[in-house]
């Protein structure tokens, strides 16, 4: 698996991606997750964070066909974020803003997958993101999740409120500290199922 990662100086040069990316994200939230809520031209979907007021990052998850078959997006919580604008009840108080917490937004794999290829593409897609963010002296992350995720793989970090129903399904907001040796974990699990290793970051 690879990831594709557009910035906001590469989005001219990964225009093909691009729209692949929103593509997928039509795919998965409209088509599987059937979000009535969402916007779409096309068959792409958008939202606010994507027009040009917001730094977001982007991320969209290939398979080892080359398959795009995951997305994820980024924003710094100094910009208006996702939980603040539309999902203000999942927190018990506002989230700090500041340049090294980002928010996790439109987190999302392809519901066609075999158990062990959805878990490898959520493992990599994770680390992809914390080595990412790592790198780029983001050391916090936020996200509004299922609860088994959150249960399951995210279980370091902290709920910034309660848990309630979103989408038919019981979501909460997480915040936590960037730790190498947990995406270590999660670089050694994706090993386990796989003999390609995604990057990961040195503890």
């Amino acid at each position: 698996m690879r990831t594709c990662i557009i910035t906001p100086q590469t989005l001219q040069s990964e225009r093909a991606s691009l729209k692949l990316f929103h593509q997928l994200r039509h795919e998965i939230f409209i088509g599987s997750v059937e979000r009535p809520d969402l916007t779409s031209v096309g068959k792409l979907e958008y939202d606010i964070w994507d027009t040009p007021l917001f730094d977001s990052v982007r991320f969209l998850l290939l398979d080892d066909d080359n398959r795009p078959i995951g997305v994820a997006r980024l924003v710094p919580s100094e910009q208006l974020t996702m939980l603040e604008a539309n999902h203000q009840e999942f927190m018990w108080k506002m989230h700090d803003k500041r340049p090294d917490l980002w928010e996790i937004q439109r987190l999302g794999i392809v519901q066609d997958l075999d158990p062990i290829t959805m878990e490898r593409a959520i493992l990599f897609l994770l680390v992809e993101i914390s080595t990412w963010c790592l790198e780029n002296d983001i050391t916090k992350v936020m996200l509004l999740t299922y609860s088994g995720i959150a249960n399951k793989r995210l279980e370091t970090m902290t709920r910034m409120g309660p848990e309630l129903p979103l989408v038919g399904a019981p979501h909460v907001a997480l915040v936590g500290t960037l730790d190498p040796h947990v995406i270590e974990e999660w670089a050694q699990r994706y090993r386990s199922l796989t003999n390609t290793a995604p990057r990961t970051t040195a503890a």
